[in-house]
């Protein structure tokens, strides 16, 4: 049997012993209720108080007795079952109001947590959840809270040197972190007070253009009525020189038409005397061609240009009868010969001019043929000696072998020939010698090569200039 749970601290239950039952002892100990009954002084005081009886009364009174003591001992147990469940269940009442106040303060501390993160996930930023993120197996969401408020806090701190203009710093915290845009926001406000300052003054200046756009505005339109009445002018003024430049082109027109007429028929006359000067340059080609031929004519011939007057072997020198007449020039070079039977010429050798006067020459002998000495009566000849002309030599190309074109050039010069930088009719000569470049162009194209191919030059091969330079 499960007795009823009763609140209170026992008392009601010993005066329902004592009272009830009459017990002369009843003690009540923390541990709980120890009941005891002195059976020897109770039976004393049945029989000190009652009167004598009979065995069978006697026997009836034990067994009442022992009844009586049956039915205590039984209310004793329930009571005392009673009591234990009633303990029970204070105990529990009382940690059942010991889990709620628990139950309170965790769901207190929770609400805190729960608003707590609320108010704070919105400012951290970065993607933090709006709510908490926890679930029932949780045991302790602060902790998880302030953790994930930590890393995200943690993070944004480390993200804040990347975002400023010092990326290897890392504010200690979000103060920290805070102090640069606020100082920035503070050096912008200044900056800003700054601007509302020039844009005050640039508005008054603005105001101040309008003003003067205004007033120009109003001469603009002066000018632009005055622009517009002279234009009107200047049109009406144009359109009568229009009409008298008409008139002048249509004379214009009739003087090119007469003009044209009159080239048409200058022409016709150009092309008659283009086409006889074209025949009168054929003719003279021909003749300095015939010129030419008699020059070479005359040079394969051979004739004596002088003759020798005397000559000293021992002191080597010679005097000749060509003067400064003839245009003879210091440094000619002659070949002396005599004529032998037959008309034989027989090479004595060579002699230079060093001197030229008016009646005679000295000359000095340069070469010996080893034919018997130079004497008076021998003859003079040399290829580049012409009384009273020069022979002019002209090059094309380089000179291959032991003289160069300088070289020869010189030695020309020296022996009294004139050097040409290019063939013209007065050319006597044109040297042909080797391409300066392999990929140049070739000489026998070239403008002076057939100018002389044209006047009829006579044309020496490198190799045939030798004896002009041995001269």
């Amino acid at each position: 049997m499960i007795l009823p749970p009763v609140k209170g601290d026992g008392s009601g239950f010993a005066r329902f012993i004592s009272t009830g039952c009459a017990l002369p002892r009843i003690g009540s100990e923390r541990a709980g209720w120890n009941v005891q009954f002195d059976v020897d002084a109770m039976m004393h005081h049945r029989r000190t108080e009652m009167p004598p009886m009979s065995v069978h009364s006697a026997q009836r009174g034990a067994v009442s007795l022992l009844v009586l003591i049956l039915v205590l001992v039984v209310t004793l147990i329930f009571g005392a079952l009673w009591f234990t469940q009633m303990t029970a269940n204070e105990e529990l009442t009382k940690n059942a109001e010991v889990a709620a106040k628990g139950n309170k303060a965790a769901t207190a501390q929770m609400e805190f947590y729960r608003d707590y993160y609320a108010a704070v996930a919105p400012l951290v930023g970065g993607g933090v959840p709006s709510t908490i993120p926890y679930d029932s197996t949780t045991t302790d969401p602060g902790a998880l809270v302030a953790e994930g408020v930590v890393k995200i806090v943690t993070t944004v701190l480390e993200g804040v040197g990347q975002q400023v203009d010092a990326p290897s710093e890392r504010p200690a915290s979000l103060v920290a972190a805070l102090d640069v845009p606020i100082t920035r926001v503070k050096a912008l406000k200044g900056q800003l007070a700054a601007k509302d300052q020039e844009i005050v003054r640039l508005k008054s200046e603005g105001e101040a253009q309008v003003t003067q756009i205004s007033q120009l505005g109003t001469a603009h339109a002066d000018e632009k009525a005055r622009m517009q009445s002279e234009f009107e002018s200047n049109i009406s003024r144009l359109n009568s020189q229009i009409n008298e430049v008409r008139a002048q082109n249509e004379a214009v027109q009739g003087n090119v038409r007469t003009s044209q007429t009159e080239l048409e028929s200058s022409r016709e006359n150009f092309n008659k005397e283009k086409q006889g000067l074209l025949a009168e340059r054929k003719d003279m080609e021909s003749t300095v061609r015939s010129v030419k031929s008699e020059q070479r004519i005359k040079r394969a011939t051979v004739t004596a240009d002088g003759k020798v007057l005397s000559a000293d072997p021992k002191t080597g020198t010679v005097f000749i009868d060509i003067t400064s007449k003839n245009m003879l020039r210091r440094g000619t070079r002659f070949k002396v010969f005599e004529t032998g039977k037959g008309g034989e010429r027989i090479h004595k050798g060579y002699v230079t001019v060093t001197d030229v006067g008016a009646a005679m020459s000295e000359a000095r002998m340069d070469e010996s043929a080893g034919n018997g000495q130079m004497g008076a009566g021998d003859w003079l000849y040399s290829p580049i000696f012409e009384a009273k002309e020069t022979v002019t030599f002209a090059f094309l190309g380089q000179l291959p072998g032991r003289y160069s074109r300088e070289i020869a050039s010189r030695m020309l010069a020296n022996a009294g020939a004139k050097i040409g930088d290019k063939v013209d009719v007065s050319t006597t000569f044109l040297v042909l010698g080797e391409k300066e470049d392999a990929d140049a162009e070739e000489l026998t194209a070239s403008a002076d090569y057939k100018n002389a191919l044209l006047w009829g030059v006579e044309i020496l091969r490198s190799q045939d200039l030798s004896p002009f330079l041995k001269q």
